[in-house]
């Protein structure tokens, strides 16, 4: 009895430690794929991947961040993602790390929105 308490607890211990694991990393993260294609269609970039499967959240392409939507379509502009705010470029869609957007809003290296500047 008391190696089944024992095994119930490093069970949940290992479970619970996965979960913040993941949730430390809920931000972009996405493998690198280079086989992704593009596609512009009535002015919105699409992705597929190899398979012709819609492209979907994060995705990474030639080293660079973009977030796609539930249809494949590539996002621009300012984007709330699990509670935080993204900026992805208004013409590339690339996801905007370690700056200043429009002179205001400054993003971290993963993307995320840290500071709104006082005007």
């Amino acid at each position: 009895m008391k190696l089944k308490k024992n095994i119930s607890a490093c069970m949940i211990a290992a479970a619970l430690s996965m979960m913040t694991v993941v949730s430390a990393f809920a931000a972009p993260l996405a493998e690198e794929n280079d086989s992704y294609v593009w596609t512009k269609v009535n002015n919105e970039w699409t992705c597929v991947d190899e398979s012709g499967h819609a492209v979907k959240g994060w995705a990474v392409h030639d080293g660079e961040t973009y977030y796609l939507d539930k249809n494949g379509v590539m996002k621009t502009g300012w984007y709330k993602y699990d509670g935080d705010w993204y900026y992805l470029d208004e013409k590339t869609g690339i996801l905007a790390k370690d700056t200043t957007v429009d002179g205001d809003y400054a993003v971290d290296s993963e993307g995320k929105m840290i500071k709104i500047k006082n005007r």
